[in-house]
């Protein structure tokens, strides 16, 4: 199947999420030339490999993964249009990932629209979104989905928690220097830097909203938007 054919297939779908995620995950595989989920529930290399991969949650409740390839990916659809529930879609598969030996890649998708999320131990997160329409002239999307199916490690973020944590520690040691050459006092930088490290703990676990026109955090947003406007 070619990109435009796929493009062609599924854009501007109005199947819900049922009636359409497993049909879709079948062209994803003959996209990438990955064969189709059989009978055995594994792949060519005897892989666990099924729809409905079914697990107890971290909280106990019985819970089911869209789509699993074991070593690889796991795979939460929602329904097309709803951006606003991927990062609902994001939190299910952090219930699932210990019952699924941690794969290194854990993806949500209403098919308009993905976000392939690394989890890989001892690393920096990273996040890899792109739009369906995206297949049409970006070929670093289709190299994504290659990934997910036969090199997950070709999107491993090659930082670990010991790198984030010393490049971080850089950033706000940056911010408190310049501060300091603002004249400011020693409790208001303290101050700033302990509400900017909670305004980013809560983006990161939804505290805060979603930013409507990008689905992203609204204090990223927020940054972004007034990063050349101080006052």
């Amino acid at each position: 199947m070619t990109p435009e054919e796929f493009y062609e297939r599924w854009r501007n779908t109005t199947l819900n999420e049922r009636q359409s995620y497993q049909a879709h995950f079948m062209d994803v595989c003959r996209l990438v030339g990955y064969d189709l989920p059989g009978g055995t529930g594994t792949d060519a290399r005897g892989q666990t490999f099924t729809f409905e991969y079914s697990l107890k949650k971290d909280s106990g409740g019985q819970g089911y993964a869209d789509v699993f390839l074991a070593g690889h990916f796991a795979i939460e659809y929602k329904a097309p249009g709803k951006y606003k529930d991927l990062r609902e879609a994001y939190q299910q598969l952090q219930q699932y990932r210990e019952k699924l030996d941690n794969p290194p890649l854990l993806v949500v998708t209403d098919i308009d629209t993905w976000v392939i999320h690394t989890n890989f131990q001892n690393t920096e997160k990273r996040e890899y979104p792109f739009r369906h329409e995206e297949l049409l002239h970006n070929p670093r999307v289709r190299e994504y989905l290659e990934a997910l199916f036969f090199a997950p490690e070709r999107l491993h973020p090659r930082r670990n928690t010991e790198e984030v944590t010393r490049d971080a520690a850089a950033a706000f040691k940056l911010i408190a220097d310049n501060m300091r050459e603002w004249h400011a006092r020693a409790d208001h930088i303290a101050g700033f830097l302990t509400r900017l490290v909670f305004c980013l703990f809560a983006e990161d676990v939804l505290l805060l909203p979603v930013f409507p026109a990008t689905g992203e955090g609204i204090f990223s947003q927020i940054v972004e938007q007034t990063r050349t406007q101080p006052a």
